[in-house]
């Protein structure tokens, strides 16, 4: 009886003592208990930033961070640290370290060790899937089941300063005419360094006339000859009528989403418009369900019968940096609609003529992709 009785003391004592034994975690504070205002005033404002850095709300508005260079000789060999910066919980303290990133091969993606609410650290990925955008999956519940995480940029707004004044911009666009390409205003905005990747072959290209408030722009293909042209191919799209174009009709997106990670092959996908209207009703977008990422930008969305009706844009509106809710919207993107991208070519020097045929068959995804992808092409856009 009396070893019965002691058997649970003894399960205590070995357990407690298995505790004790652990070393201690002690969370490093790389500034200090050091306020939000701080962080921008020392490491943020007026400086050269790294397009990670900047401060990051938790979707749920749980946690903001400011993600910064390390600081730290104690997180070594990380390349940034997450601070926190304001906190919803008791568990956490201003300064306190929430992640830490370590750079890849892939420009957006970082192996990252994060600290959970009981200061216990577990290995995922972050992924800068926009320039205000931070996606992440991670552990919840009492089986560990993984969620995606989501952060939003709160500063600064809009494009962050690049630390590369070479760097590259990249998209997609698609040919309307022998030798001129359609994109977003934003992948060449500041930048006159711009070339194409037509069949694999990079062609310098120039800047032909750009329409920022609908984030749109031209650009002219600077061929070497006549030959080369018709060697590598340039195939207009056909024009839709964005008149027809109803909610729940099937689209398809064809570009280069995360061209530096997923490599330099075409990709499309396929979803359907959710409304005739954008962001706020804004009657010059579709809302779309295709899933976008950065190097979308750009892309021709087209309807079933291999029109192009929209020009894809794969950037997040300041929409959401502002807001007290901090909701982010899931897989709810926006094309321009192509009726804007007609009126820009009338502003062109020369005369463009658009193609606008016809068409009684519906493709499918893989159709649109053999009859159309080789209208699409790579940009890449430097200072």
């Amino acid at each position: 009886m009396l070893k019965k009785s002691i058997l649970p003391f003894l399960i205590i004592l070995i357990l407690a003592g298995a505790v004790s034994c652990r070393k201690p975690y002690l969370l490093p504070q790389p500034l200090g208990e050091i306020s939000r205002q701080n962080v921008i005033d020392k490491h943020l404002r007026d400086k050269s930033l790294d397009d990670v850095e900047g401060l990051w709300v938790w979707a749920d508005n749980n946690y903001e961070v400011a993600i910064i260079k390390n600081p730290s000789s104690h997180n070594q060999p990380c390349d940034y640290v997450a601070i926190v910066t304001d906190r919803r919980d008791k568990y956490w303290s201003l300064g306190e370290t929430k992640m830490l990133l370590k750079k890849t091969a892939a420009s957006r993606l970082f192996s990252t060790k994060y600290y959970m609410w009981a200061k216990y650290d577990v290995g995922t990925t972050l992924v800068l899937v926009h320039e205000n955008l931070i996606e992440m999956s991670l552990p919840t519940g009492r089986y560990g089941l993984l969620r995606k995480t989501q952060l939003i940029r709160t500063y600064p707004q809009g494009k962050p300063q690049s630390a590369a004044p070479g760097s590259a911009a990249t998209g997609t666009g698609f040919f309307i005419s022998e030798d001129v390409v359609a994109t977003n205003h934003h992948i060449i905005e500041g930048r006159n360094d711009i070339t194409v990747t037509v069949s694999g072959t990079k062609i310098p290209a120039k800047i032909l006339v750009k329409d920022m408030m609908n984030d749109l722009a031209l650009l002219k293909v600077l061929w070497k000859t006549k030959d080369q042209q018709q060697s590598l191919g340039s195939f207009p799209v056909n024009i839709g009528d964005v008149r027809e174009t109803k909610e729940g009709d099937k689209v398809f997106c064809v570009g280069y989403p995360l061209e530096s990670l997923l490599g330099t092959h075409a990709k499309i996908s396929e979803g359907i418009v959710n409304s005739v209207f954008g962001i706020k009703d804004d009657p010059r977008e579709f809302q779309i369900s295709i899933p976008i990422q950065p190097g979308n930008s750009g892309s021709p969305l087209f309807n079933e019968k291999g029109q192009v009706i929209g020009v894809v844009s794969a950037r997040l509106k300041n929409l959401y940096s502002n807001s007290s809710e901090l909701l982010v919207p899931q897989n709810v993107n926006f094309a321009v609609k192509i009726n804007y991208l007609a009126n820009l070519t009338s502003l062109a020097p020369d005369k463009i003529a658009l193609k606008s045929g016809i068409s009684t068959r519906n493709y499918t995804a893989a159709q649109i992709m053999s009859s159309h992808g080789k209208s699409v092409v790579f940009i890449e856009a430097k200072k």
